[in-house]
């Protein structure tokens, strides 16, 4: 079964300190071993970059933009990015 992954997953997916970040390495893992197939688009990953890159006094994770790369293509590489077009927004 294909499933796309919530941005809020991807976030706590590489947060060490958040509370969410063992259970969600844990069911990707399980999820990944009973042969789903998780999947991310552009949005997610253009929501991420906002999120990490923003201010932590703004709810931020205050990275830097060569520290938020880094970590998107960790998230590209363990959860491919669905093929996006304008026809996928009208579907």
């Amino acid at each position: 079964m294909l499933y796309l992954v919530d941005t809020n997953v991807l976030l706590r997916f590489v947060d060490r300190s958040n509370p969410f970040h063992l259970s969600i390495r844990i069911a990707v893992r399980m999820l990944r071993q009973d042969g789903h197939h998780l999947r991310v688009t552009s949005q997610n990953c253009i929501e991420f970059w906002n999120v990490a890159t923003r201010p932590l006094e703004k709810n931020g994770f205050g990275l830097t933009p060569p520290e938020t790369e880094r970590l998107l293509q960790l998230i590209e590489r363990l959860f491919p990015v669905l093929p996006d077009s304008s026809e996928v927004y009208k579907e």
